[in-house]
């Protein structure tokens, strides 16, 4: 009766093991996810045999291996992992899976991570803002000022921060007041600034003071047209480009 008791425990406790790796394994491959409970089961069976070393060591094991109660855990481990893998196996095999399925090469799919993210600052002084121009193929763009927002960094504020401090600006206030994306295969997100000024900057290149009501006639790139006129009519703003 003991002997049942050590087997029925090694078979719960070990099998829970299995239960909790095997809800961890994240594939569909019935192959791959044999080969991963294969080796989880070899690591534990191996530590049985450490076990069993250990005893061998002490001089314990001539006493202990009498009783077939010793080996209960390691003959279970041993079931385990043969039986387990080998039954992922055949179903792998029925379905014709291979190892190899989730190794090829799939066309990236867009999810949260995938997408390039920017600080769109917008300066302003009163009721002008104050644009970078930009000389395209002869012709004369303005523009808010875009600053790639690096993988390193976590917090969009401190970009802007960063670029007051590097400029020596003399501000009034800055403040967050919307985020503006286009959608592609991967996501461009602008997280839009609005920086009051308090004199206008002298260290700052190829900029131009332009008023909010010539803001219509200036020329603009579409998604900058938008976003600033955005801006002046709304805060907190979420818009697609």
């Amino acid at each position: 009766m003991g002997t049942i008791k050590y087997f029925g425990a090694a078979i719960i406790l070990i099998g829970f093991f299995y239960f909790i790796f095997i809800r961890a394994i994240n594939t569909k491959n019935y192959k791959r996810k044999s080969l991963f409970v294969f080796i989880a089961g070899l690591v534990v069976t191996l530590m049985f045999v450490c076990g069993m070393g250990y005893d061998i060591y002490k001089g314990y094991f001539k006493i202990l291996k009498q009783d077939i109660k010793y080996f209960s855990f390691l003959i279970v481990s041993i079931l385990y992992m043969i039986v387990i893998p080998l039954i992922y196996f055949i179903l792998g095999n029925s379905r014709k899976q291979k190892f190899q399925n989730n190794f090829k090469k799939i066309t990236s799919i867009p999810t949260i991570k995938d997408k390039n993210e920017f600080v769109y600052i917008i300066l302003k002084s009163n009721n002008s803002f104050y644009l970078k121009k930009m000389a395209i193929k002869d012709e004369i763009f303005y523009q808010g000022i875009i600053i790639k927002f690096g993988r390193k960094e976590y917090f969009h504020d401190e970009v802007v921060k960063q670029f007051i401090l590097e400029n020596k600006l003399d501000i009034v206030s800055y403040r967050y007041i919307g985020k503006a994306i286009k959608k592609n295969k991967v996501d461009n997100v602008y997280y839009c600034y609005r920086v009051l000024l308090n004199d206008i900057p002298t260290c700052l290149n190829n900029y131009e003071l332009i008023d909010a009501y010539k803001l219509l006639s200036t020329n603009l790139h579409e998604d900058d047209k938008k976003i600033l006129f955005t801006s002046v009519v709304n805060e907190d703003f979420n818009i697609e480009l």
